[in-house]
């Protein structure tokens, strides 16, 4: 019975934990808002949005009417910001709550006064209540990224992901990934999503450039926190540590994600680990995955049948460029993602080529897009033999 009991109030404990962070950080949101010229209502509306989400997942499930002793501030909020309160129960959020306060002081305080913006962030965490388990809505470490080759570049920020409890953080990473990371960051950390298992099929893993810093820190006494073995695996951060962490939960991935999405050359420099250069690894890789799907007699449902590398033969170790075919079955299928392609996809002059024949093999009378490509340009086609047998073809 006493064991039972000492449960209940753990529980309960925890539970409160919860609320009273939430209230905490909703009350900071507003009065950073209110020092803030712009309008910052999308702002708060992620922020609730996310904090009303978490809580409507949590168990025991917080509502916001849950959150609030103040009816009159509830209706204040359910007035001034409608949507998270309409969305919360039915929509996912983009990213984290903490995410949010971050670019909120961020903004206000100005990117390149990094120790103002950490102090910050240490003061909120400091009011912040932790339970023996639970440790809701809050950030353990911020990291900034930037590019080291520009005097004053700009600084990035990220925070550690501020859920508790592994299905929460499981669904927050995966929104992050679909809605607010950069494509790079979210294919890094779809790799290994969601056990820290390695996939077999796919490979999103990144080398960031040499000249981009990554240093993440503690928010409990500002020391440097050295990559874990998760982010080494993503983004190529050198690291000594074992240290596994959920993958997308480190401030690195969301610091990242914010340099990318804005430092356009800093990405065109992005190598994912395989790289162009390796074609026969990636050749490897397709194969094993064609390897592992499987076929009908008649239909070939999301399977590619070969690969195409094209590159400048002019030039010494030029950057090779892949293709594969069109892994649709039946014609009307094929079709469609053909006229897609042609309009959404791929270069003009490739497009205007095939909208020649398209759709039925015979050559417009009105319209020759058609192309005759250099000498220089080396076309090569393989075909993944070792998977089928010759009826395959």
């Amino acid at each position: 019975m006493a064991a039972e009991q000492n449960e209940r109030e753990e529980e309960f404990l925890e539970s409160n934990i919860f609320r009273k962070n939430s209230f905490i950080i909703i009350e900071e949101v507003l009065e950073l808002s209110d020092q803030t010229e712009e309008d910052t209502t999308m702002l708060v509306d992620e922020i609730l949005h996310s904090i009303f989400f978490l809580g409507e997942i949590n168990d025991p499930p917080y509502s916001p009417d849950d959150i609030f002793d103040d009816e009159e501030m509830l209706n204040v909020l359910r007035e001034c910001y409608p949507r998270p309160f309409d969305l919360y129960s039915s929509q996912l959020p983009k990213r984290s709550p903490f995410s949010c306060v971050l670019d909120m002081i961020v903004h206000l305080i100005g990117q390149e006064n990094e120790r103002e913006i950490t102090g910050t962030l240490q003061e909120l965490i400091g009011q912040l209540s932790r339970g023996p388990k639970a440790k809701h809505l809050i950030s353990f470490a911020v990291c900034v990224s930037q590019n080291t080759e520009i005097s004053d570049s700009v600084r990035y920020y990220g925070v550690s992901m501020s859920t508790s409890g592994r299905p929460p953080g499981q669904i927050i990473a995966a929104a992050s990934c679909l809605s607010a990371w950069d494509s790079h960051v979210a294919d890094a950390v779809m790799t290994y999503y969601p056990d820290k298992t390695k996939k077999s099929y796919f490979d999103g893993t990144i080398r960031l450039p040499d000249n981009i810093r990554c240093q993440a820190f503690k928010l409990s006494d500002a020391t440097e926190v050295p990559p874990c073995r998760s982010c080494g695996n993503l983004f190529g951060l050198r690291t000594t540590e074992s240290k596994e962490w959920a993958y997308g939960n480190c401030a690195e991935a969301e610091s990242l994600s914010n340099l990318l999405k804005n430092e356009i050359q800093v990405k065109k420099q992005i190598v994912h680990l395989i790289g162009q250069e390796n074609e026969r690894e990636i050749t490897g890789t397709l194969q094993e995955l064609i390897g592992q799907l499987s076929r009908g007699p008649k239909a070939k449902h999301l399977i590619s049948f070969a690969v195409c590398v094209s590159q400048n033969t002019e030039i010494s170790d030029s950057v090779r460029y892949y293709g594969v075919s069109m892994s649709t079955s039946g014609r009307r299928p094929g079709q469609i993602i053909a006229a897609a392609s042609c309009l959404s996809a791929w270069d003009s002059h490739v497009a205007d080529a095939v909208m020649t024949y398209y759709p039925d093999k015979t050559k417009k009378s009105y319209f020759d897009g058609t192309i005759r490509l250099p000498n220089n340009i080396r076309r090569y086609t393989e075909l993944q033999r070792h998977c089928y047998n010759g009826s395959d073809w």
